[in-house]
């Protein structure tokens, strides 16, 4: 019976060998997944943030209704009460 009692302790002592040695590869193997996903998350971060960058720094652009000169500022170009929308120096002319 002890022998058969020592048997069965060093079984387990193996399998629970075997089971700690799995747990930390499958520790090693989430920890490297988990900075694989930290990485890609702020390299998203980083282009989004370039993106909008970019974005704001486009500047639209509009026609004068009036000269037609295509290059306007959006922001430049002002409404009038005919619903043309006129760059700053026919506005100029327009007001004498």
């Amino acid at each position: 019976m002890r022998v058969e009692a020592e048997q069965r302790a060093e079984v387990e002592d193996e399998a629970r060998e075997q089971a700690e040695s799995k747990a930390r590869e499958e520790a090693t193997l989430r920890e490297k997944a988990e900075q694989r996903a930290d990485s890609e998350t702020q390299a998203r971060v980083e282009a989004e943030a370039r993106l909008n960058e970019a974005l704001e720094s486009m500047e639209r652009t509009g026609t004068c209704e009036c000269c037609g000169r295509k290059d306007i500022p959006e922001n430049d170009l002002a409404k009038i009460d005919s619903g043309q929308r006129l760059c700053p120096d026919c506005i100029k002319m327009l007001r004498g």
